[in-house]
Protein backbone atom coordinates (compact mmCIF):
# COMPACT_ATOMS: atom_id res chain seq x y z
CA UNK A 1 0.00 0.00 0.00
CA UNK A 2 0.86 3.30 0.00
CA UNK A 3 1.47 5.93 3.16
CA UNK A 4 -1.17 8.90 3.00
CA UNK A 5 -0.38 12.14 5.14
CA UNK A 6 -3.94 13.48 6.01
CA UNK A 7 -2.41 16.25 7.70
CA UNK A 8 0.64 18.04 8.27
CA UNK A 9 1.32 19.18 12.08
CA UNK A 10 4.10 21.68 12.35
CA UNK A 11 5.90 22.11 16.26
CA UNK A 12 7.85 24.35 17.57
CA UNK A 13 11.47 22.58 18.37
CA UNK A 14 11.48 23.51 22.04
CA UNK A 15 8.57 22.18 22.68
CA UNK A 16 9.30 18.58 21.59
CA UNK A 17 11.68 18.72 24.61
CA UNK A 18 11.25 18.86 28.54
CA UNK A 19 15.34 19.16 27.99
CA UNK A 20 15.50 23.04 28.88
CA UNK A 21 15.97 25.16 32.06
CA UNK A 22 11.43 25.85 32.39
CA UNK A 23 10.86 28.26 35.04
CA UNK A 24 9.02 27.10 38.13
CA UNK A 25 6.25 29.53 38.09
CA UNK A 26 2.88 29.99 37.21
CA UNK A 27 2.91 33.63 36.65
CA UNK A 28 1.37 34.82 33.68
CA UNK A 29 3.29 36.41 31.08
CA UNK A 30 6.24 35.13 32.97
CA UNK A 31 7.84 32.77 29.92
CA UNK A 32 7.94 35.88 27.75
CA UNK A 33 10.15 37.99 30.02
CA UNK A 34 12.26 34.92 31.48
CA UNK A 35 13.56 34.24 27.80
CA UNK A 36 14.27 38.20 27.57
CA UNK A 37 16.12 37.94 30.37
CA UNK A 38 18.00 35.11 29.93
CA UNK A 39 18.90 36.07 26.06
CA UNK A 40 20.29 39.59 27.85
CA UNK A 41 22.04 37.19 30.15
CA UNK A 42 23.57 35.28 26.87
CA UNK A 43 24.49 38.50 24.93
CA UNK A 44 26.81 39.86 28.02
CA UNK A 45 23.77 42.61 28.68
CA UNK A 46 23.95 42.26 32.28
CA UNK A 47 22.76 45.64 33.64
CA UNK A 48 19.71 44.71 31.58
CA UNK A 49 19.44 40.83 32.77
CA UNK A 50 19.52 42.46 35.88
CA UNK A 51 16.58 44.96 35.57
CA UNK A 52 14.60 42.18 34.21
CA UNK A 53 15.40 40.27 36.94
CA UNK A 54 14.40 42.45 39.59
CA UNK A 55 11.18 42.98 38.34
CA UNK A 56 10.33 39.02 37.71
CA UNK A 57 11.72 38.68 42.01
CA UNK A 58 9.39 41.73 42.72
CA UNK A 59 6.52 40.13 40.87
CA UNK A 60 6.92 36.72 41.68
CA UNK A 61 8.60 36.41 44.88
CA UNK A 62 8.19 32.56 45.48
CA UNK A 63 10.19 32.13 41.61
CA UNK A 64 13.45 31.06 42.71
CA UNK A 65 15.14 31.37 39.00
CA UNK A 66 13.85 34.48 38.59
CA UNK A 67 17.21 35.29 40.67
CA UNK A 68 18.99 33.95 37.64
CA UNK A 69 20.00 37.67 36.19
CA UNK A 70 20.86 38.79 39.31
CA UNK A 71 23.16 35.80 40.17
CA UNK A 72 24.78 36.66 36.59
CA UNK A 73 24.94 40.28 37.37
CA UNK A 74 27.04 39.44 40.45
CA UNK A 75 29.50 36.87 39.64
CA UNK A 76 30.29 39.20 36.54
CA UNK A 77 31.08 42.17 38.99
CA UNK A 78 33.25 39.92 41.60
CA UNK A 79 30.69 41.39 44.22
CA UNK A 80 31.30 38.30 46.25
CA UNK A 81 29.15 39.19 49.10
CA UNK A 82 26.15 40.29 47.10
CA UNK A 83 26.56 36.83 44.65
CA UNK A 84 25.76 34.38 48.07
CA UNK A 85 23.51 36.61 49.40
CA UNK A 86 21.24 36.20 46.26
CA UNK A 87 22.02 32.47 45.71
CA UNK A 88 20.56 32.19 49.44
CA UNK A 89 17.67 34.04 48.91
CA UNK A 90 17.26 31.23 45.84
CA UNK A 91 17.87 28.50 47.40
CA UNK A 92 15.21 29.41 49.64
CA UNK A 93 12.51 29.30 47.09
CA UNK A 94 13.34 25.78 45.55
CA UNK A 95 10.56 23.93 46.84
CA UNK A 96 8.51 22.69 43.79
CA UNK A 97 11.60 23.68 41.27
CA UNK A 98 13.04 21.11 39.09
CA UNK A 99 16.66 19.83 39.77
CA UNK A 100 17.83 21.97 36.76
CA UNK A 101 17.13 24.94 38.57
CA UNK A 102 18.42 24.04 41.70
CA UNK A 103 21.69 22.82 40.25
CA UNK A 104 22.09 26.23 37.99
CA UNK A 105 21.17 28.12 40.66
CA UNK A 106 23.81 26.41 42.63
CA UNK A 107 26.53 26.85 39.89
CA UNK A 108 26.40 30.76 41.12
CA UNK A 109 30.05 29.83 43.29
CA UNK A 110 33.36 31.12 43.83
CA UNK A 111 34.14 27.78 44.24
CA UNK A 112 35.51 26.05 40.78
CA UNK A 113 34.93 22.69 41.37
CA UNK A 114 31.33 23.19 42.83
CA UNK A 115 30.32 25.17 39.99
CA UNK A 116 31.37 22.95 37.46
CA UNK A 117 29.80 20.31 39.30
CA UNK A 118 26.13 21.61 39.74
CA UNK A 119 26.70 22.40 35.85
CA UNK A 120 27.52 18.58 34.80
CA UNK A 121 23.89 18.53 37.20
CA UNK A 122 22.05 20.48 35.44
CA UNK A 123 23.15 19.72 32.29
CA UNK A 124 21.93 16.15 32.89
CA UNK A 125 18.49 17.30 33.56
CA UNK A 126 18.52 19.96 30.87
CA UNK A 127 20.68 18.86 28.26
CA UNK A 128 18.84 20.73 25.37
CA UNK A 129 19.48 24.08 27.52
CA UNK A 130 21.66 26.35 25.12
CA UNK A 131 22.66 28.52 28.13
CA UNK A 132 23.29 25.26 30.36
CA UNK A 133 25.72 23.96 27.78
CA UNK A 134 27.28 27.25 27.41
CA UNK A 135 28.00 27.87 30.99
CA UNK A 136 29.26 24.75 31.42
CA UNK A 137 31.80 24.70 27.79
CA UNK A 138 33.03 28.04 28.95
CA UNK A 139 34.89 26.80 31.80
CA UNK A 140 36.03 24.04 30.04
CA UNK A 141 40.19 23.98 29.90
CA UNK A 142 39.94 21.63 26.76
CA UNK A 143 38.69 23.36 24.01
CA UNK A 144 37.98 20.25 21.70
CA UNK A 145 35.99 19.11 24.57
CA UNK A 146 34.23 22.11 24.82
CA UNK A 147 33.46 21.64 21.09
CA UNK A 148 32.20 18.66 21.25
CA UNK A 149 30.07 19.80 24.24
CA UNK A 150 28.60 23.13 21.80
CA UNK A 151 27.86 21.17 18.81
CA UNK A 152 25.35 19.46 20.43
CA UNK A 153 23.46 22.95 21.29
CA UNK A 154 24.57 24.47 17.92
CA UNK A 155 22.83 21.36 16.00
CA UNK A 156 19.93 22.20 17.27
CA UNK A 157 19.90 25.78 17.55
CA UNK A 158 22.26 26.78 14.81
CA UNK A 159 21.68 30.63 14.82
CA UNK A 160 21.57 30.91 18.90
CA UNK A 161 23.82 33.75 19.08
CA UNK A 162 24.98 32.14 22.39
CA UNK A 163 25.53 29.36 21.09
CA UNK A 164 28.10 30.66 18.05
CA UNK A 165 29.54 32.76 20.44
CA UNK A 166 31.09 30.29 22.76
CA UNK A 167 32.13 27.56 19.81
CA UNK A 168 34.08 30.89 17.84
CA UNK A 169 36.19 31.88 21.02
CA UNK A 170 36.34 27.68 21.63
CA UNK A 171 37.79 27.02 17.71
CA UNK A 172 39.73 30.28 18.45
CA UNK A 173 41.65 28.72 21.31
CA UNK A 174 41.62 24.94 19.49
CA UNK A 175 43.55 27.05 16.77
CA UNK A 176 40.82 26.76 14.03
CA UNK A 177 40.48 30.70 12.95
CA UNK A 178 38.59 29.19 9.92
CA UNK A 179 35.92 27.52 11.82
CA UNK A 180 35.52 30.50 14.57
CA UNK A 181 35.12 32.70 11.88
CA UNK A 182 32.48 31.22 10.40
CA UNK A 183 30.24 31.30 13.89
CA UNK A 184 31.29 34.56 14.84
CA UNK A 185 29.47 35.59 10.72
CA UNK A 186 26.14 33.66 12.07
CA UNK A 187 26.40 35.34 15.17
CA UNK A 188 26.50 39.10 13.61
CA UNK A 189 24.27 37.90 10.87
CA UNK A 190 21.33 36.08 12.85
CA UNK A 191 21.67 38.67 15.91
CA UNK A 192 22.58 42.43 14.11
CA UNK A 193 21.18 44.32 16.90
CA UNK A 194 23.64 42.99 19.43
CA UNK A 195 26.49 44.62 20.69
CA UNK A 196 28.71 41.55 21.43
CA UNK A 197 28.23 39.95 18.41
CA UNK A 198 30.94 42.56 17.13
CA UNK A 199 32.66 42.97 19.61
CA UNK A 200 33.35 39.03 19.60
CA UNK A 201 33.83 39.08 16.16
CA UNK A 202 36.71 41.90 17.01
CA UNK A 203 38.56 40.02 19.10
CA UNK A 204 38.19 37.24 16.05
CA UNK A 205 39.97 40.21 13.81
CA UNK A 206 42.73 40.58 15.98
CA UNK A 207 43.58 37.17 16.48
CA UNK A 208 43.63 36.89 12.94
CA UNK A 209 46.15 40.16 12.72
CA UNK A 210 43.62 42.07 10.58
CA UNK A 211 43.21 45.21 13.09
CA UNK A 212 41.26 47.48 10.50
CA UNK A 213 38.48 44.82 10.59
CA UNK A 214 38.58 44.33 14.51
CA UNK A 215 38.73 48.35 15.42
CA UNK A 216 35.48 48.28 12.79
CA UNK A 217 33.71 45.87 14.78
CA UNK A 218 34.87 47.33 17.91
CA UNK A 219 33.40 50.26 17.39
CA UNK A 220 30.18 49.13 15.60
CA UNK A 221 29.47 47.16 19.13
CA UNK A 222 29.83 50.36 20.95
CA UNK A 223 27.34 52.45 18.10
CA UNK A 224 24.52 49.46 18.91
CA UNK A 225 25.06 50.59 22.72
CA UNK A 226 27.25 52.90 24.24
CA UNK A 227 27.43 51.33 27.41
CA UNK A 228 29.74 49.69 25.54
CA UNK A 229 32.59 51.43 26.45
CA UNK A 230 35.30 48.45 26.84
CA UNK A 231 34.75 48.19 22.90
CA UNK A 232 35.37 51.44 22.21
CA UNK A 233 38.28 51.38 24.21
CA UNK A 234 39.73 48.55 22.48
CA UNK A 235 39.18 50.29 19.12
CA UNK A 236 40.97 53.84 20.43
CA UNK A 237 44.15 50.99 20.89
CA UNK A 238 44.64 50.02 17.88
Amino acid sequence: GQLKWSRFVAVDNQNLSKGFLWPSTEMEGAMSAYNEMRNAMMNLEFERAKTISDSLVDADPSWATAHLGQLQYHWMKKDVESLNATRTIAESKLDGASRAEAHFIRSYTTDREAGDYHLEQALIFAPADPMVRVWYAWGQEDPERAIDIMKIAWYRLPEHGGVNNMMGYKYMAAGDLEKAKQHFEIFARANAEVPNAYDSYGEYYLAAGDSAMAKQMYMKAYELNNNWTASKERAEAL
